[in-house]
């Protein structure tokens, strides 16, 4: 009878064991699941482990603020600055005409250069329109002096309808074409703008530069 009760004993404490040795390697587990990094597999060799997330940094682009600017050079901005940005930093002269010929709200370019125009600058023109598209990109020295030729960089539709051949469309078009490619390099390129072709040019390459 002794020797059945001690069997029986033994029987519970090994059951007793057993049970303790699963809860504690489940415990076990469970700690090694949380304290080990997580480590993603992408592929047959690829192995990335957790880090801390870090936002990528802002690409960066240089613009060149000239004119009438109290502080003019080069500027170093996030991508996406706007030319208020860079004026704040390169700070306008009181005769500084930003908003007539400007558009404070324009997205810069890395590498563009941004001309100020000032009254004085202005009146060196001799009264003649500048339109605004194209100011930003040139330098205050092509505007020049008065020479009788129509600048097709810089004229307004009405100037341009003044030379033969080219009516309402075809300025428009003109226009259109130097906001789209910052301007015409050449006097030969009008030739790519639609409806324009040697015929035309030949007619009016006397009466134009840029």
């Amino acid at each position: 009878m002794e020797s059945k009760l001690n069997k029986q004993n033994i029987l519970v404490l090994l059951v007793v064991i057993v049970a303790f040795s699963f809860w504690a390697g489940t415990k076990y587990a469970q700690w090694r699941l949380i304290s080990t990094p997580l480590e993603i597999v992408q592929g047959e060799n690829t192995v990335v482990q957790e880090k801390d997330f870090q936002f990528p940094e802002p690409n960066k682009i240089k613009v060149h603020i000239a004119g009438a600017v109290k502080n003019p050079g080069v500027y170093e901005l996030e991508e996406g600055a706007r030319l208020e940005d860079a004026l704040q930093l390169a700070e306008p002269t009181l005769d500084a005409l930003i908003d007539k010929y400007l558009n404070r709200a324009s997205i810069l370019r890395d590498g563009e250069k941004i001309v100020v125009p000032s009254l004085e600058d202005e009146k060196e023109l001799g009264g003649m329109t500048i339109d605004s598209s194209v100011l930003g990109s040139i330098s205050l020295g092509q505007l020049g002096t008065d020479t009788g030729k129509i600048n097709i960089n810089l004229a307004s539709q009405k100037e341009l309808e003044s030379l033969t051949g080219i009516g309402p469309s075809k300025a428009q078009a003109i226009i259109e074409y130097r906001e789209k490619y910052g301007g015409f390099k050449t006097i030969e390129e009008l030739t790519n703008v639609s409806g324009i072709g040697e015929a035309t040019l030949e007619k009016i390459k006397d009466k134009i530069t840029i």
